[in-house]
């Protein structure tokens, strides 16, 4: 070949756009970053085929409707081998009719004695398995979108994106679908059947066209591969609602405005064996409803809610002077929780529903009754709900009412507005607020709010938050403040550390080495610095770390920090031991491996050494994940701490098991053990859930609480049997 047409060739590679369904031979040539180039500029459209027959959902795409439809089948891989096209051919086919939208896999695999599918509990996570999934934004509008995840088990598993990464998805949300799989002698395939009714979408203008934001992606876990469809760079992200392409070809379809009703009966006996009182035998029976108000909007009624099928709270050992802080598990409040959220979780947190219906203690208060209206119209997303929790003790009832506005802005951007109040007994509780997301170009990133409570009785108290960040994936820098007045206690919210301004700069550099062993470095640091609201400083963190993400998906991290703690007050650490004020200098190390997270035997272990508040801590976290088959699921946790101070020693020891028995998709057997040495408490949450039709219920759950100080001796133990029905009108 002369030099002429080499160039020529070259020439020909750089600039040529691979069209839908295409690929050049020798892509793989091509350098990474004009892959991504091209890959980004090229349209992604699929579109949907009108049945002519009946589709039945049997995990067998054998209709002639599924083999007529025009396949989509370039689906490209992310993360190390960004942009090449994907090691195994899948096919992926859209089908709909008047009810129903239906989407088809079918998944080569050229090793399928390596494939291992063993999830299939409705919404577990399967992400271990051979899997595929959807991403379906039907409003279009680039912001939100639904994920279902299934395998050819027939696994169910729903999530709700509100936002631009993994961190903005709840896992909580349910609705209505069907999914049936079979594996076969080169792979496997799944069908998928969504009705209309569980999506919420907009009409277009008369002579417009249906438009929906659509998404697919399959895992190879052996191979830690993830491929997609549309293409993502590494600089993005798949769960970002704005990267989907699109469904066309839709037509003669509406949304669903449909009406739920969800009676419950529940029976209960409860044995108080410590206070040596008889067992207490009640009943109750209540009713959940759910009207489509609008195409975009949803009300939820609620009337003497209870929530007796929730698992137990996860155990928590605190070596620190501030409040533990325990999530929540309530799937009243879990399923709409997206559309409240306001504030940083876990830090300032505006809208924290666990304060609604439990006491300061944790104890359950009845709730009464109650209204919920969330979702989208057009540009603007609305959260509102107002719930009546009762006393006891028969003193006033308190009202808990939540008002959250948020509207879209530019391409990607949104402010936003709070309100709260908690009123009752001849006092309130009331914050407003205010909020804005600014996304500038694909890569940087501004948060802010500001928020004013004020209570019956005191001065009002205010807080404000910012932050700045770019977000690449080679690099990243944030910067972030967050003050918060003394005072600032929202009586629906979440605040850590009040009378507080803190500060935190951050930078991480990810090269991607030519190593086939190490897909990724981390180097990491970052600063902390605390004071209080007169600018004496409080805390401060100093840290850095390394990072390696090996090919095998397994991680390893090493991360120093610096650290100085001043406490102008004592503050109990364990019954007997007390921790003096004064300033304390002192350095940790901290040594983590986790093991690739998608393999169905997992072992992840963080070891901890330095110093403590004039002593030395040394923490050992071990967790453990093993899915041994298909029925059998073992999850493990265990905590120890070894703690030497000047004044005492001290060991503390937490474990935690579960146990899942899966017997088919739609029943299993969910148990929860744990021991604390520290408070000689031993607990078990044993539920069964069998579910005969998506939305409705059955649940058995059995507690018990035992006394291991001294003596084995149970304390409580309580059996409850709870029927949830589904009405659809």
């Amino acid at each position: 070949m002369t030099r002429t047409r080499v160039w020529a060739l070259a020439a020909a590679l750089l600039t040529a756009t691979p069209a839908a369904g295409q690929t050049p031979a020798d892509w793989s040539a091509v350098p990474r970053a004009e892959r991504v180039r091209r890959l980004r500029q090229r349209s992604w459209d699929v579109t949907a085929r009108h049945t002519s027959a009946p589709i039945s959902v049997d995990g067998r795409l054998d209709e002639d409707d599924w083999r007529a439809a025009a396949p989509v089948a370039d689906f490209y891989q992310t993360g190390r081998n960004e942009g090449l096209p994907a090691s195994e051919r899948t096919e992926v086919r859209v089908l709909y009719d008047a009810e129903r939208i239906y989407i088809g896999f079918r998944a080569w695999d050229s090793e399928p004695d390596r494939m291992r599918i063993r999830s299939v509990f409705r919404d577990e996570s399967g992400g271990a398995d051979e899997l595929v999934a959807v991403m379906l934004d039907a409003y279009h509008g680039h912001r939100g979108a639904i994920q279902f995840v299934t395998n050819a088990n027939g696994l169910m598993e729903d999530l709700l994106q509100t936002g631009e990464s993994t961190t903005t998805r709840n896992h909580d949300w349910d609705t209505v679908w069907a999914s049936q799989g079979r594996v076969l002698a080169d792979g496997y395939e799944v069908e998928m059947a969504v009705p209309f009714t569980s999506l919420r979408f907009e009409l277009p203008r008369e002579g417009g066209d249906i438009v929906f934001g659509i998404g697919f992606k399959r895992n190879i876990p052996r191979r830690n591969e993830e491929s997609v469809w549309p293409f993502v760079p590494n600089d993005s992200s798949w769960y970002r609602p704005a990267e989907l392409g699109h469904l066309r070809g839709l037509s003669g379809v509406r949304p669903g405005r449909s009406i739920e009703l969800r009676p419950y009966l529940l029976g209960t006996a409860l044995s108080d064996i410590a206070l040596q009182r008889p067992t207490q035998l009640a009943r109750d029976a209540g009713v959940d409803g759910k009207w489509g108000v609008t195409t975009g909007l949803t009300a939820d009624f609620t009337l003497n809610t209870d929530f007796a099928q929730e698992e137990a709270d996860i155990q928590q050992v605190n070596l620190t002077r501030f409040s533990l802080f325990f999530p929540e598990k309530r799937q009243f409040f879990l399923e709409g929780q997206q559309a409240f959220r306001f504030g940083v979780p876990r830090e300032a947190d505006l809208i924290f529903t666990r304060r609604i219906g439990l006491s300061a203690e944790g104890t359950p208060l009845p709730l009464l009754g109650g209204a919920r209206l969330s979702g989208r119209q057009g540009r603007t997303g609305l959260g509102a709900m107002s719930l009546q929790v009762g006393d006891p003790g028969g003193g006033d009832s308190r009202n808990y009412t939540v008002v959250r506005v948020k509207q879209d802005v530019l391409t990607r951007s949104s402010v936003g507005a709070v309100f709260t109040n908690v009123q009752g007994a001849g006092s309130f509780n009331r914050v407003v607020g205010a909020d804005a997301s600014l996304y500038i170009h694909r890569l940087w990133f501004f948060d802010g709010w500001a928020a004013r409570v004020n209570q019956d009785g005191a001065a009002s108290s205010a807080a404000v938050y910012a932050r700045s960040a770019y977000e690449a994936d080679r690099r990243a820098l944030s910067y972030t403040f967050l003050g918060i007045g003394d005072g600032f206690a929202p009586e629906v919210g979440y605040v850590r550390r009040p009378d507080s301004r803190q500060h935190t700069l951050a930078a991480r550099w990810s090269p991607r080495p030519t190593s086939d062993a190490v897909r990724q470095y981390h180097l990491t640091g970052r600063l902390g610095y605390i004071t209080d609201g007169r600018g004496l400083p409080e805390t401060r963190h100093r840290e850095g770390g390394l990072r390696a993400d090996f090919e095998s998906g397994d991680a390893v991290s090493l991360v120093f920090t610096n650290n100085l703690e001043r406490l102008v007050r004592p503050f109990p650490l364990r019954r007997g031991v007390t921790i003096a004020p004064g300033a304390y200098r002192f350095n940790e190390i901290e040594a983590k491996f986790d093991s690739f997270r998608r393999r169905h035997l997992q072992l992840d272990a963080t070891y901890t050494a330095g110093g403590f508040f004039g002593g030395h801590r040394d923490a050992l976290l071990l967790a453990f994940n093993w899915r041994m088959s298909t029925m059998v699921g073992v999850t493990a946790g265990y905590s120890v701490n070894w703690v030497d101070l000047p004044q005492t020693s001290l060991t503390t020891h937490l474990l935690t098991s579960r146990l899942q028995l899966a017997f088919r998709n739609d029943a299993a057997l969910l148990t929860l053990l744990q021991f604390n040495r520290d408070t000689g408490q031993f607990s078990a949450n044993v539920r069964f859930n069998w579910i005969p039709k998506p939305g409705t219920d059955l649940f058995v759950v059995y507690n018990e609480t035992d006394d291991t100080l001294g003596r084995w001796a149970p304390r409580t133990r309580s059996l409850a049997v709870k029927l949830n029905y589904l009405f659809a009108l």
